[in-house]
């Protein structure tokens, strides 16, 4: 319906602002595009409580080519520590293939070097 959007965004900022001491990343996809989001505390908008983490898709988009990423945690406290993000860039694969060529995923540098920051938590990011 009509504004339904708003009214279910606003519920669930609430419900993450709530359990902001339990919740401390969300994860989304099918953006087709890698970036993340730093969320504030809904009274003051100065504390960073949580993030939220945006790979770019797993199927390509126009020029964008495919990707996915790999979480690093702590298995203690389950709080993220770093990510590393893969491609595979899609003229080379292609050429590769028509060679007979083994087609090659690469990497970003992990997270943490890419952004100077010591974790993934939205402290960090702020």
């Amino acid at each position: 319906p009509q504004g339904s959007f708003d009214m279910l965004n606003g519920e669930f900022l609430d419900i993450m602002d709530q359990f902001s001491d339990v919740i401390i990343n969300t994860f989304a996809g099918h953006a087709h595009t890698a970036f993340f989001n730093v969320h504030y505390d809904l009274k003051t908008k100065t504390k960073p409580v949580y993030t939220q983490l945006v790979p770019g898709s797993g199927t390509p988009d126009g020029y964008l080519n495919p990707t996915f990423r790999v979480y690093k945690y702590n298995t203690t406290t389950y709080e993220l520590l770093d990510y590393t993000q893969y491609y595979l860039n899609l003229t080379q694969a292609n050429q590769n293939f028509t060679k007979g060529e083994p087609i090659i995923w690469s990497s970003d540098a992990p997270a943490t070097d890419i952004f100077g920051i010591s974790d993934l938590s939205a402290k960090s990011f702020d």
